[in-house]
């Protein structure tokens, strides 16, 4: 009999090994969780559902504005710019990846053959990741700022130290039950370390890699909202970039509702890259699926 397992419902929580293998117990036949079975089975109507009731709210809210005499005021001006921001926050995100795969990739290959670094790296890993990405702007901005495109670069710094310790830590836990049998088997046929990386290391640590690159972009994507517009002893320093725009209509213009258009663009966009790119890698991991 096949048997459909609620644990699915926490592939992205690493943190809660615990509860999955709780819900690893519980089958689609058993009585006592049939809700919460038929409620995963019919997700995606749900997921409708809810969607439907957030437009429905939206609608209602600024059916209620307009009724009070509240004005929208969007210019066509503020809706001009969206195409070039979206473009700009991407690529400022797709910097920051590249950069961070830099060098997590190399470290990874490091750690794969030496035990004892890992264990004086993951502490300190630990510690650094704890510090809120926030806390580093000032310092990125103080440290760039008299440099060519230095408030770029202070937000392509802020949006790593948001997206790569997700992607370090999915990689290293990759690392750590990747199977030795491979090694073994590496050896017997006689790879090189180039040839092993590449045809046997590489690809068992992609869907590692792929997971903590979806979250990565996620936390890329909250750190965006910060790096792109921030203000220092009474300066303000931006960059365009959609979450400069959420900025600038929250501080600057005061505009509740362009701020929650341009939240409801940004929204849109990570659903849209989610599921362009980003479910069809995941689903490409299949292919390089190991049993420790």
């Amino acid at each position: 009999m096949k048997k459909f397992y609620l644990a699915r419902i926490l592939d992205y929580l690493p943190s809660f090994n615990f509860i999955l293998r709780i819900f690893k117990s519980f089958s689609i036949f058993s009585r006592r969780f049939r809700v919460l079975s038929l409620l995963w089975k019919y997700k995606k109507y749900l997921a409708y559902a809810v969607m439907v009731l957030i437009f429905s709210f939206i609608v209602y809210v600024l059916a209620v504005s307009f009724a009070s005499g509240i004005r929208v005021n969007i210019t066509p001006e503020d809706i001009y710019v969206i195409p070039l921001a979206i473009s700009l926050s991407i690529l400022r995100l797709l910097i920051a990846y590249l950069l961070s795969l830099a060098w997590i990739i190399p470290l990874a290959i490091y750690i794969k053959g030496n035990k004892r670094a890992e264990r004086i790296l993951d502490p300190i890993f630990e510690i650094i990741a704890s510090i809120p990405a926030t806390a580093l702007f000032p310092f990125f901005v103080l440290i760039f700022i008299k440099m060519p495109f230095g408030i770029n670069l202070a937000s392509i710094f802020l949006i790593m130290t948001g997206m790569q310790w997700y992607i370090l830590f999915n990689v290293l836990s990759g690392i750590r039950t990747f199977p030795t049998d491979y090694d073994a088997v590496s050896r017997a046929f006689g790879f090189t370390k180039w040839q092993y990386i590449r045809k046997v290391l590489l690809p068992g640590i992609f869907p590692p890699l792929v997971t903590g690159s979806i979250t990565g972009w996620g936390g890329g994507w909250n750190a965006l909202i910060v790096s792109e517009y921030i203000v220092i002893n009474g300066v303000a320093y931006s960059v365009l970039g959609i979450g400069y725009l959420i900025d600038y209509a929250t501080y600057v213009k005061g505009n509740v509702f362009l701020n929650m258009f341009y939240v409801f663009i940004m929204a849109v966009t990570v659903v849209a890259l989610n599921r362009l790119f980003w479910r069809r890698m995941y689903a490409r991991t299949q292919r390089y699926a190991y049993t420790s």
